[in-house]
């Protein structure tokens, strides 16, 4: 026999219709069989009030139930609010990637540097096409020291050769200091962790932005499928150059 466990408190569990029933069911069962052998079942010749004893009993495990359930829920919100800052996060890197790069097309562009300005093109479009999706979740760490440090994860449908451009992205302010003013706080130590993060890719992406052996999972489907741009040759962007030698007229 079923517990109605609907309720949010434990009280309104215990005046439940249904288990005040099951209360009455017990408490009837109980005191047919322990009547028919009271010697048998240690019971004297008192009547026992057997539905306050299953009233007890029951708003005990109903006492029980609410505290796992909120145990339940607490770990839901825990997961939900960090997913949310994770996703903050991918927000914040895509940003500050995609403005950096923009900034640095209007460098080149200034500068007259075609080679430089198709580069960043590239590299900009890339980021505008992998989208938040694209971008790699952190973990902050302490090391045995005692430091500050950052495991970074990238997603497992993207190209390794992703993780090397977009670290000379990230590190293109404060490597180029002739251009920007501000580079703000020291960049913590990053080390690149061997899990990666699964995650469903954007769609219309050309081919060459998949790690190979996802995109032949896919193929098998033994991931999602997602929608591939048809004849679609972009190669992901060569890594840029320095340019910090170069003065703006």
């Amino acid at each position: 026999m079923k517990l109605d466990t609907s309720a949010k408190t434990a009280a309104k569990m215990r005046n439940a219709p249904w288990n005040k029933m099951v209360v009455l069911f017990l408490a009837s069962a109980a005191s047919d069989r322990a009547s028919s052998d009271p010697e048998y079942f240690g019971i004297d010749k008192r009547d026992l009030d057997w539905s306050s004893l299953f009233d007890e009993r029951l708003n005990y495990i109903f006492l029980q139930i609410v505290k796992s359930k909120g145990g339940i829920y607490d770990f839901a919100y825990q997961r939900k609010k960090h997913e949310s800052q994770k996703r903050r996060l991918r927000e914040y890197k895509l940003e500050r990637r995609i403005q950096i790069a923009s900034a640095m097309v209007q460098i080149a562009q200034a500068l007259d540097n075609e080679q430089q300005y198709n580069c960043w093109s590239d590299i900009l479009n890339a980021l505008s096409r992998l989208g938040i999706a694209g971008m790699s979740d952190d973990d902050e760490v302490l090391d045995t020291q005692g430091k500050q440090g950052i495991i970074v994860y990238s997603p497992a449908f993207r190209h390794s050769q992703f993780d090397e451009l977009f670290d000379k992205v990230d590190m293109t302010r404060a490597l180029e200091k002739h251009f920007f003013t501000g580079v703000g706080r020291k960049r913590l130590p990053r080390i690149r962790g061997e899990e990666q993060v699964k995650r469903s890719p954007p769609a219309n992406l050309p081919q060459s932005y998949y790690r190979p052996d996802y995109l032949e999972a896919m193929r098998k489907g033994l991931m999602i499928q997602v929608e591939i741009t048809a004849g679609d040759e972009s190669a992901i962007p060569s890594l840029p150059t320095l340019m910090g030698n170069e003065v703006i007229d």
